[in-house]
């Protein structure tokens, strides 16, 4: 699992972890249906403090080596690095490595094409489409597809962070005259919430026009139910909830109108935006 300085609990920095996930798989998708690239592994991402995230490719015949990589990081400020291999195809590529010093192993363990003691005169890509067995156009179009995947997946991640100390979650598009007055609403009373930008989640837009919630805002409550518009009788429910000094009473059965994350439609005051 990925180090996380503001996640301690198993539980949600799973939760994180596959939050991230989600929101990564479309553009890892997209990179299985390049030339060659059926073959690979891509591992799930891990995270840094400094808020970079990682992903690793490897050959799926090979496994995660150390030689046999390409390692992608992507700072916080998204500036993207590529690491093709490890110590010995570093060397090749400065044309610093002898092969004569290598045992059998070693030698195994790294790329032909790369076993060379001649400078190469290539770049990480190049080294990159070498190890994964691709052309060099092919790992640069991967790349290119997995980089707003990456940002998506950090930005997935550090709202699944905020949200273990967030009882409210208000899911909000550009321009939303609903998601404002529902953050005001939320302000005025002292109630904390997170706020998600659905321009960078396409993976839960797709998620909630399945279940019915075609509108913004789309306000989650604390025990998971949700709701799409703005609904004033929902805030005041989740405001007195919220500030009660008296545990709340237990909960009814769920119908098909307040069951957990099942579309409500708004009573009266409808100001949301289309998804």
């Amino acid at each position: 699992m990925s180090e996380n300085p503001w996640i301690t609990d198993e539980d949600e920095l799973q939760d994180a972890e596959e939050t991230a996930w989600a929101a990564l798989s479309p553009y890892v998708r997209r990179v299985e249906h390049l030339v060659g690239f059926d073959d690979m592994d891509i591992e799930d991402p891990t995270f840094g403090e400094d808020g970079a995230v990682s992903l690793l490719i490897h050959p799926s015949w090979t496994g995660p080596t150390a030689e046999q990589s390409v390692h992608l990081t992507m700072s916080s400020d998204d500036v993207l690095s590529v690491q093709a291999g490890g110590t010995l195809t570093a060397q090749a590529m400065a044309g610093q490595l002898d092969p004569a010093s290598l045992d059998s192993r070693q030698l195994a363990g790294l790329t032909p094409e790369l076993a060379s003691d001649a400078p190469l005169g290539i770049s990480s890509v190049e080294a990159g489409a070498l190890i994964l067995g691709v052309d060099a156009t092919t790992m640069q179009q991967a790349i290119d597809s997995l980089r707003p995947g990456m940002a998506a997946a950090r930005a997935a991640y550090a709202q699944a962070s905020q949200a273990a100390d967030a009882p409210i979650t208000i899911y909000t598009t550009p321009h939303c005259m609903g998601c404002e007055m529902t953050r005001r609403q939320l302000d005025k009373a002292g109630v904390d919430y997170q706020v998600i930008d659905l321009t960078t989640r396409p993976d839960l837009v797709a998620q909630f026009r399945g279940e019915g919630l075609t509108s913004a805002p789309i306000v989650e409550s604390p025990d998971g139910e949700r709701t799409a518009g703005f609904r004033p009788d929902r805030i005041k429910a989740m405001v007195s909830a919220a500030t009660s000094p008296t545990p709340a009473a237990a909960p009814t059965p769920p119908t098909a109108e307040t069951a957990p994350h099942a579309s409500q439609p708004a009573t009266g005051h409808r100001r949301g935006a289309a998804l």
